[in-house]
């Protein structure tokens, strides 16, 4: 019997330590999901980067590029504001309110400080969610932030611009 039990223990340590622990496989599925995401957000970037790479010079920290849906900001250090070609200049005047707004409130920072904490619980849906109601929101706050800045008589024309933004600028009176 001693030499079963002895057996048995011998046996048990040698069997447990053959394969990776459940926390390190657990560990580097997390690894590379984060580092999947960092790659997925720096080739997005890369890749924006190069389609805005002829941007024609508008004004000092704006510029015009063929093919954009819609205008944003790039960049962190040295933000420029990238706008489509092709714009009425009142809808102009609303769209660089409201991407100055994005820059005054550091938005691109709060931007990427979202995306990091997604990149880190990139396996959570509820961080996915909140990312995205955090972006939502964002975009929102700068919308009104523009309203009380221009008044009340200049709702109906930036709301029209945002429409037509939304709308790929197919419904000119929506």
């Amino acid at each position: 019997v001693s030499g079963f039990a002895e057996n048995a223990a011998g046996a048990l340590p040698s069997a447990v330590q053959s394969g990776p622990s459940v926390m390190e496989v657990l560990a580097v599925i997390w690894a590379v999901g984060f580092a999947a995401m960092l790659a997925w957000g720096l080739i997005s970037w890369l890749r924006v980067r190069r389609d805005v790479g002829q941007g024609v010079l508008l004004e000092k920290g704006v510029y015009q590029c063929d093919g954009l849906k819609t205008p944003f900001v790039l960049g962190l250090l040295r933000p420029k504001i990238y706008v489509p070609f092709h714009m009425e200049a009142e809808e102009l005047a609303h769209v660089l309110l409201h991407e100055r707004t994005h820059l005054r409130r550091l938005d691109p920072w709060w931007k990427l400080l979202g995306f990091l904490i997604l990149s880190l619980h990139w396996w959570n849906p509820a961080v996915w969610l909140c990312f995205f109601l955090f972006c939502r929101d964002m975009e929102m706050s700068c919308d009104e932030a523009v309203l009380r800045r221009m008044g009340a008589e200049a709702k109906r024309a930036y709301s029209l611009s945002l429409v037509r933004f939304a709308a790929g600028g197919r419904f000119p009176a929506a």
